[in-house]
């Protein structure tokens, strides 16, 4: 009986160790978190733009990654995207946490127009700080949503994309490197 007791006491301290306390819904919800990865660049373009779906629901959510590959020293970079607005509705943009980090050193601006079915992004180191971005990594992603059944090229547009040093020169033209666009369709 002796031995049952303990396990017992043993078992109730092990439950009890396990639950946490319920905050009645006061405390703040879980922070979701954002899928900033992306695939190797196995096809030699300089700019990517990435998304796991290729076909969409209207009303579906799905994200778009702007994907810079094989940069070195850079201090900012621009660039704009074409798409159809009657199509897909960009949501928001969220800029990429280890491209060009830490956050508290940067600064981006974004601006979707749906009239002229574009969004547009930059960003850049802010003066004074010594940052650079090198490597490959994800610059934007935008969240995005299906809106009406048909098909869309989101597109970067190589006259609105630039990249460039602490300096202000220009890093390379990444429209002769490469862009790889992305067509998504709604259903």
């Amino acid at each position: 009986m002796k031995v049952t007791s303990v396990f017992l006491v043993f078992l109730i301290i092990g439950v009890m160790s396990g639950c946490k306390k319920d905050d009645g819904g006061t405390g703040p919800p879980p922070t979701p978190t954002e899928d900033f990865t992306f695939p190797a660049n196995t096809t030699k373009f300089a700019v990517t733009l990435y998304s796991e779906k290729a076909t969409v629901a209207v009303n579906e959510a799905f994200d778009v990654k702007v994907i810079l590959y094989n940069v070195t020293d850079a201090f900012g970079a621009a660039l704009e995207i074409t798409y159809a607005s009657d199509k897909v509705t960009v949501l928001n943009q969220l800029s990429g946490p280890t491209f060009f980090a830490p956050a508290a050193n940067i600064l981006s601006v974004s601006q979707t127009d749906t009239v002229n079915n574009r969004t547009s992004y930059g960003v850049t180191y802010r003066a004074g700080t010594s940052g650079s971005a090198n490597g490959s990594g994800v610059v934007v992603k935008l969240k995005c949503r299906g809106r009406a059944a048909g098909t869309t090229t989101f597109t970067v547009d190589p006259a609105k994309l630039e990249v460039r040093k602490f300096d202000g020169t220009l890093i390379t033209n990444f429209g002769n490197l490469g862009i790889e666009n992305l067509t998504i369709t709604v259903q």
